[in-house]
């Protein structure tokens, strides 16, 4: 309901995920989903398939965050007002890098 009633300009929601390998043999991850307000309206967490790896496990975190958005959507017919603006927050610099440079594409 919030994400489709007026958004406020100066409010932000933020993708902010986390993940870690153990030992490079099995990887999780955990995200959280909210505004800038403090707001929580996602939490989640689970396995990381492939090849264990610390960015491999942070860019499954993120990706389950933009797959629960589209999903949110999909399946309760919500529409998300467009004035909202997303942030995706890590600490992986690897996969912040990746994604800046994925903006830049003309064709994902």
């Amino acid at each position: 309901h919030t994400l489709s009633g007026k958004w406020d300009d100066d409010r932000t929601l933020l993708v902010v995920s986390d993940g870690s390998s153990f030992h490079q043999k099995t990887m999780s991850y955990g995200l959280v989903i909210g505004d800038s307000d403090g707001n929580i309206y996602v939490e989640a967490m689970g396995p990381a398939f492939g090849l264990p790896t610390s960015h491999r496990a942070e860019c499954t975190g993120c990706l389950a965050g933009g797959l629960l958005l589209q999903h949110l959507q999909k399946f309760t017919t919500l529409k998300v007002s467009t004035s909202i603006s997303v942030k995706v927050i890590s600490d992986n610099q690897a996969m912040i890098h990746h994604l800046a440079d994925r903006q830049t594409y003309a064709i994902p």
